[in-house]
């Protein structure tokens, strides 16, 4: 019994399942592009053509699997089609998370983010703190109602363990497709750089490896 994974071609995820593989964990990565995943990959990784709108694909591809890592997002600041992050990050969350509930896996560690809570105003957040209530894109709004749908299901009795990365960074097949990436280099390199504010903001930045071991961290306890 292995592990079952979303947005394995992703940032974070990409990251997650080769430390996975490497580790010579047994993943199953659903991804629209299968092709997209490491082909260099050691043995244990199995792919399953298909995204969160299908249910019973979840469901099929994820039988037998012993943990869930959850990390498939539409994670942009705009989309053509607004209503393509509710399709996504509420409605597939809630076909992923009825899945696993179906198939009784013991554990599934979701990936949100830290928009979901927002700005905290100076207090440290923790967590019995609030979902921001004035949300300032749909990404945002959406990232909070999908952590409502997962709430739903640890009443159930699923076992879930919410993680909010910052700002990630590190390397990539293509660094400056990451937003704090490009930050970071157009900083370093003395062109301008523009943080939205009245510059008293504080930005925390978290890298990519310290990310992939707090998931896998949350999986194990």
């Amino acid at each position: 019994m292995g592990d079952f994974l979303t947005g394995g071609t992703g940032f974070i995820g990409k990251a997650l399942l080769g430390s996975l593989l490497k580790d010579r964990r047994e993943v199953v990565a659903l991804a629209r592009s299968p092709e997209k995943l490491p082909s260099d990959s050691p043995p244990g990784l199995k792919a399953v053509k298909g995204d969160l709108s299908d249910a019973e694909l979840l469901f099929g591809a994820m039988k037998g699997c012993r943990h869930v890592f959850h990390l498939a997002a539409m994670a942009r600041s705009w989309h053509p089609d607004p209503e393509e992050f509710d399709r996504t990050n509420v409605a597939g969350t809630r076909r992923l998370f009825e899945a696993a509930f179906r198939a009784g896996v013991q554990k599934v560690v979701y990936t949100s983010s830290v928009l979901a809570i927002g700005a905290t105003d100076g207090f440290i957040a923790d967590e019995s703190t609030p979902n921001d209530p004035r949300p300032l894109s749909n990404y945002q709004r959406t990232k909070a109602l999908a952590e409502e749908v997962v709430r739903t299901y640890v009443r159930k009795g699923l076992p879930v363990v919410t993680v909010l990365p910052t700002l990630v960074y590190g390397p990539s097949g293509d660094s400056r497709r990451v937003s704090f990436n490009r930050f970071l280099q157009d900083f370093l390199r003395g062109k301008p750089v523009v943080i939205p504010g009245d510059g008293t903001q504080r930005l925390n930045a978290v890298f990519l490896d310290d990310v992939v071991s707090g998931i896998r961290l949350a999986m194990e306890e």
